[in-house]
């Protein structure tokens, strides 16, 4: 049975089908692209955490010679070293931080990729039955 539709209306809908193929194609590309470069991203921040980590427990782990720090150079030292820890500590909370958020945004592009990817083969399919309809009106006519 044959649509209701014209030869030109399958043919602009053909039209449309392909268009609105071409520019998921291409958001697919656009997101495949981020994902590579934020997975690039968090594994550099995943070096980066192990370094961190790796400082701040040689800071925590650092033990003086009492006889060497005494007075207000013991106190002196032993501010700057709590500082110090202090501040390699939030260093690596900021770190790990950025890390999920780029974790979490991977995650979102791979669902918009699946998302787009569902949304192409349903226009594909739309377009083969379009197609077929074009085709099938030319041998009527």
């Amino acid at each position: 049975m044959l649509s209701r539709f014209t030869l030109n209306d399958l043919y602009g809908q053909r039209a449309n089908l392909s268009t609105a193929i071409s520019n998921k194609e291409a958001k697919v590309a656009e997101l495949e692209g981020k994902i590579r470069r934020l997975e690039r991203a968090a594994n550099s921040l995943e070096r980066y955490i192990t370094t961190i980590e790796d400082s701040h427990l040689k800071l925590t782990n650092l033990t003086i010679d009492p006889s060497s720090w005494q007075g207000t150079e013991k106190k002196k030292f032993d501010d700057a070293h709590q500082q110090l820890q202090t501040n390699s500590k939030g260093l690596l909370i900021q770190t790990e931080s950025a890390h999920s958020q780029v974790l979490e945004e991977i995650s979102r592009c791979e669902a918009q990729v699946t998302s787009a990817e569902a949304t192409i083969s349903h226009f594909r399919n739309l377009l083969a039955d379009v197609n077929a309809q074009i085709n099938a009106r030319r041998n009527k006519d």
